[in-house]
């Protein structure tokens, strides 16, 4: 699901439990608690290097914020 909040300055990007809120220069990780979708970790400056194969997916494997996005 995409989601724009046009007051905050950011897209976001919902799967079911997980997602992606995304700023020009930053995205972040964010769930779902309670009804509400709260941030999680520290914001990572763009660009990110998104797994583009299976060898980069392995790589990615540790990372929520990198698992989410792919």
């Amino acid at each position: 699901m995409l989601v724009i909040n046009k007051e905050e300055g950011w897209i976001g990007h919902r799967l079911n439990i997980l997602g992606v809120r995304v700023w020009a220069d930053r995205c972040q990780l964010v769930a779902t608690i309670d009804g509400g979708w709260m941030t999680l970790g520290a914001p990572r400056y763009l660009p990110l290097e998104i797994p583009k194969n299976a060898e980069d997916l392995v790589t990615a494997a540790h990372d929520p914020l990198l698992m989410t996005a792919y």
